[in-house]
C-alpha cells in the first residue's frame, strides 16, 4: 500500500504539480486542501500519512497547520 500524502497550499498550480510528482514517484495522494481549514478537515477525515504544507499560505503561517 503507498503511502498517502495530503497536499496544502493556496495554488491551485502548485498542488496539480506536486500531485503529479508524489504519485510518479509511487506515493498517493489523500486530498488536497487550499487553506489551514481544509486541511484540518481533511487531516481529521482522511487520516493521510503524511502532509506536504505550504509555510507560506495567505490564510495563516503554514508551520501552524503543521502544529
Amino acid at each position: 500500500m503507498p503511502i498517502r500524502v495530503l497536499i496544502v497550499d493556496d495554488d491551485p498550480s502548485f498542488r496539480k504539480t506536486a500531485g503529479e510528482l508524489l504519485r510518479a514517484r509511487g506515493l498517493a495522494v489523500a486530498g488536497e486542501a487550499a487553506d489551514h481549514r481544509e486541511a484540518l478537515a481533511a487531516v481529521r477525515d482522511l487520516h493521510p500519512d503524511g502532509v506536504l504544507v505550504d509555510v507560506h499560505l495567505t490564510d495563516v503561517d503554514g508551520f501552524e497547520v503543521a502544529g
